[in-house]
């Protein structure tokens, strides 16, 4: 922590230091629970940014941001920042992964505020660029959310496939540490979905699963 605050003060005074030097030391800021300084450093990382008009440093920047407000449940500030992200990622070619993730989350801030229609568009955008990129456990995540946009949309047949398409999607993340939970967490989902439709049986079934 002493380190990452000498760290903080020379960035503060030095517009010098190279941009994925002011990321890391954000993310490390961000891992010691500083919000005000990881806050400040991805404020500070965007100005610069937009000055030098560094697509890299945008995308990385408005993402960080983005995501101080999500944590803070600010979904609309969170939403903006993160729009700002993607866009720039999508600049980036070798960065497409991680427009897609980003756009996966916007969708699930649609979900919270239950535009579920909205919802649904950006995750299958963004199933299509995790499926073109091999990103497997985004793949997963995508069907978990348009299962809760089709969920919310009382569609509860077609929730219940992408819930298993996320269940086969595992079978590519065994390696994954959390595969145990990422495995469960679909059948949980069904449950549910069969609780909302009165088949209590499907429910109880499902759980035992």
């Amino acid at each position: 922590r002493l380190n990452a605050k000498m760290a903080y003060e020379i960035i503060e005074k030095n517009d010098s230091i190279k941009n994925e030097n002011v990321t890391d030391l954000a993310s490390v800021f961000f891992e010691l629970g500083d919000q005000k300084k990881y806050l400040d450093l991805s404020r500070k990382l965007y100005k610069k940014s937009i000055a030098n008009k560094d697509h890299k440093g945008l995308a990385e920047s408005t993402y960080c941001i983005g995501n101080y407000f999500y944590n803070e449940a600010n979904y609309d500030s969170a939403y903006f920042y993160f729009r700002k992200s993607e866009k720039s990622f999508l600049k980036i070619r070798e960065k497409l992964a991680m427009a897609s993730y980003v756009k996966n989350i916007m969708a699930n801030i649609l979900t919270f505020k239950k535009d579920y229609v909205g919802a649904e568009k950006l995750s299958i955008e963004a199933l299509k660029l995790a499926k073109r990129e091999k990103y497997d456990l985004l793949i997963y995540n995508c069907y978990i959310t348009l299962g809760n946009s089709l969920d919310g949309l009382e569609n509860y047949d077609q929730a219940i496939e992408y819930y298993k398409k996320a269940i086969e999607a595992t079978d590519n993340l065994r390696s994954d540490s959390q595969y145990w939970t990422l495995r469960v967490m679909p059948y949980n989902y069904i449950a549910n979905v069969y609780q909302k439709k009165k088949d209590y049986n499907k429910s109880v079934k499902t759980v035992s699963q």
